[in-house]
């Protein structure tokens, strides 16, 4: 008996310390004006708040005094930096990678994150879970026609973009896999020169109240091997392409298509819910 009692006590207080220790962390709030004031940021429980647009990423990452974040290609997948950049083939790609808990919010109305590699994600995430973005403009200084895109999610979970403005001068939007609980809600996806997005392997992706418009060349939506993934409340307009690459089952409720009925692509596995559809085209029509 005074066996059982001395474990129960132990227990309690290993539950007692891993409450304490919970309660205890701290999430610093961190408000940032420059790329290295922004790169220098990045950390676990971290709310960064960025009170300028920072449209110098790229020549900053270049700088001597970041030599130590560049990683090559085959590494990437397994460093344990917080953050790195890989070189692609005409700059640096900045990612985010083993971090919990982070925040990058616009401090101000209109806050814009741009680099200029075209051929390069903005940013990328890595292995991280917990992350919000908020309120952000994200996109390259010049168009790319060859490889990646504005933001990238490989091995994340609980992932929450809300107002993202992502616009094109990358191929496209946004590029998701083996991700897990990711939602975007009230933000555009427009001006892409390929596709709208790429979503693989990932369980539970929801998008509310997003607009998908002026996306160009190939198939817009790609989404393949993926569980629970739910448009709601979205607009798909003036996109060009086939709009639909999809290979497993997606709803699609109360959303709005303004688009070429010839050109709708895969729908096979598609449940459209109360949606909207129309033929109506106008290249020069803004929306927002």
């Amino acid at each position: 008996m005074k066996r059982i009692i001395c474990l129960l006590a132990a227990a309690i207080l290993v539950n007692s310390t891993a409450l304490l220790s919970a309660r205890t962390t701290s999430v610093k709030t961190v408000h940032v004006s420059t790329a290295q004031e922004f790169i220098d940021a990045i950390a676990s429980n971290r709310i960064i708040i960025v009170d300028e647009s920072i449209v110098d990423l790229t020549s900053t990452l270049l700088e001597s005094r970041n030599s130590k974040l560049r990683v090559s290609y085959e590494k990437a997948a397994t460093t344990n930096k917080k953050v790195f950049f890989v070189d692609q083939t005409d700059g640096p790609e900045l990612h985010i990678a083993n971090v919990q808990n982070l925040s990058i919010i616009a401090g101000q109305d209109i806050i814009t994150l741009q680099t200029d590699p075209r051929y390069a994600n903005v940013i990328s995430f890595d292995r991280c879970s917990e992350i919000t973005l908020r309120g952000l403009t994200i996109g390259h200084s010049e168009e790319g026609y060859c490889d990646q895109g504005v933001l990238g999610f490989d091995n994340c979970s609980h992932v929450y973009g809300d107002r993202l403005d992502l616009y094109g001068c990358g191929t496209e939007g946004l590029i998701i896999d083996n991700c897990e609980d990711v939602i975007f809600k009230a933000s555009k996806i427009h001006d892409c020169s390929y596709y709208i997005m790429h979503v693989s392997s990932t369980n539970y992706v929801l998008f509310d109240g997003c607009q998908f418009f002026r996306n160009r060349e190939f198939e817009q939506v790609n989404i393949s091997d993926c569980n629970n993934v739910e448009f709601d409340n979205c607009m798909f307009a003036n996109n060009t392409g086939n709009l639909f690459n999809v290979q497993c089952p997606v709803t699609m409720r109360d959303c709005v298509f303004l688009h070429d009925g010839m050109f709708w692509g895969d729908t096979e596995q598609i449940n459209f819910i109360n949606c909207i559809f129309d033929e109506y085209f106008n290249s020069e029509q803004t929306f927002g």
